[in-house]
């Protein structure tokens, strides 16, 4: 009897540690009706060639489209017809994200009304944008990466997220010129100076955010595994002492 129990939790242990996998990664668009839709054109703010005194910008994205977890980067795209480009380098960019408590429609021209508590550089440095290639779909897909050097924590209930972005001057004319896919449903300040302080409003690029780690409030597979296992547990002491009271 000893070894049937034994082996029975055993069995369970296992089925357990089968289905234990490492947290989840993805990506999620924002706003998440353009996913399969083209929105409307724009100039690149990496277009830092064209500005003599660079450009900054703050976007607002709405928690209601994101979800909690650790964020490593986003993704923007061109739109279709755009010819390809090589490999170039945006110069001395730096890119910042928090979570603030300004609702979409409410952004200030002041930029510092507008960054939460919790600001963290996310990238800082020469910013290396790899080939993008010809596109003749529509939408296109999302071919211009920005890979973060640190992390971000995010969590949607304690506020929307802050994008700010200063690309200072680069009129080397290394940069090329960028149509990018935009959409008004997502607010933002702009100033063509990247040591602004005050903008005026704009609106900014559909955005794919790429999720290192997401949590959700859904069990994952490892967590299905452990109710399981405790689930196991819970039949065979219940068994157990079943059979002992019908033995008294």
């Amino acid at each position: 009897m000893i070894k049937k129990k034994v082996i029975t939790i055993l069995s369970l242990v296992l089925f357990s540690s089968l289905f234990s996998v490492s947290p989840t990664s993805g990506q999620i668009v924002v706003p998440p009706e353009f996913k399969n839709q083209q929105g409307t054109p724009a100039e690149s703010i990496f277009i830092c060639t064209l500005l003599p005194n660079g450009a900054r910008i703050q976007a607002l994205y709405p928690a209601s489209d994101l979800i909690a977890g650790t964020i490593g980067g986003f993704n923007i795209r061109t739109i279709e017809g755009f010819p390809g480009f090589g490999s170039f380098v945006v110069p001395n960019i730096n890119i910042g994200l928090s979570t603030t408590n300004v609702e979409p429609g409410e952004l200030s021209n002041v930029f510092a009304n507008n960054t939460g508590p919790n600001a963290q550089t996310v990238f800082s440095g020469d910013l290396n944008i790899g080939s993008i290639p010809l596109c003749n779909t529509n939408p296109c897909p999302f071919n211009i990466a920005v890979t973060f050097q640190t992390s971000f924590q995010y969590n949607p209930s304690d506020g929307n997220l802050l994008l700010d972005m200063a690309v200072p001057s680069c009129m080397d004319g290394t940069v090329p010129f960028i149509l990018v896919d935009s959409t008004f449903e997502l607010d933002a300040i702009f100033a063509t100076d990247s040591n602004a302080t005050e903008g005026s409003p704009g609106f900014w690029d559909i955005t794919q955010f790429v999720y290192t780690e997401r949590m959700s409030t859904v069990p994952t597979i490892s967590e299905w595994g452990m109710i399981a296992m405790v689930a196991g547990f819970g039949l065979i002491g219940f068994f157990v002492v079943r059979r002992r009271k019908s033995q008294v």
